[in-house]
């Protein structure tokens, strides 16, 4: 189960990162995310997540709910390979302060999701619990080319079948760069306690490019490095983000 303790601890946030970012959809604003992701571990086990965001809504300038369904591919090391939904996510997030509220440029969000326990435990697909989760999110336009974000949140287990799983924190920095308006570069840095008791944080930096193809329709690829026993070896995703 070492692949489901960093793959199902965050909500996803905007392509490609897991690291919220402050904004919101905004007033009646539908929007939605498809991706794939595929990472391998030390012990040679592997997982490929297909990511279906949807809805992303803004019932408020302030408020957007969306839902999060992955389809997970779990194989083990010259075993058995099993699919099926993994575990789902309700998320919610709520603008606290605005940087410019006349371009609606978010500066500090609460967001708070439930990762619901729908894959299956025993199959690997997904971790046999429910959990409640906050973060409070940063997000700091440093100038035309350069916006960072931060979060730190806390994760609290319930209905666990495993004794061993704890409640854990998170954190995570991300960077976007613009090259060209369209062109942009992303890194980003993620830290979480593992969920099993006594094992080492899970650690994951990220570097990978978005494209706008338009106002509405982007892409992006992303190269991923673990470090530490307990993170993934490496993983690759791509992905589109799409506005209606």
């Amino acid at each position: 189960m070492a692949a489901l303790g960093l793959l199902s601890q965050s909500a996803q946030a905007y392509r490609p990162f897991a690291t919220e970012d402050a904004g919101v959809a905004g007033l009646g604003i539908f929007q939605t995310e498809v991706s794939w992701d595929s990472y391998t571990w030390k012990n040679g086990d592997s997982d490929q997540v297909f990511l279906l965001v949807a809805p992303i809504y803004g019932p408020t300038t302030d408020l957007e709910l969306s839902a999060e369904m992955p389809y997970v591919t779990h194989t083990i090391a010259g075993g058995p390979t099993t699919k099926g939904l993994g575990d789902v996510n309700l998320v919610a997030k709520y603008v606290l302060a605005w940087e410019k509220y006349d371009t609606k440029d978010a500066l500090l969000t609460l967001k708070g999701y439930v990762k619901l326990n729908s894959g299956s435990y025993d199959q690997g697909l997904g971790r046999g619990d429910t959990e409640y989760v906050l973060a409070p999110v940063l997000t700091k336009i440093i100038n035309e080319s350069l916006t960072v974000h931060a979060q730190l949140g806390y994760v609290w287990v319930a209905n666990k079948q495993d004794p061993n799983l704890r409640n854990f924190g998170f954190l995570g920095f991300a960077a976007d760069y613009a090259i060209t308006e369209p062109f942009h570069v992303v890194a980003e840095y993620t830290q979480n306690q593992h969920p099993d008791q006594g094992l080492a944080d899970q650690k994951l930096g990220l570097v990978g490019f978005t494209y706008a193809v338009n106002k509405d329709f982007m892409i992006d690829a992303t190269y991923k490095q673990g470090i530490g026993p307990t993170s993934p070896t490496s993983g690759i995703g791509i992905g589109v983000a799409i506005q209606f």
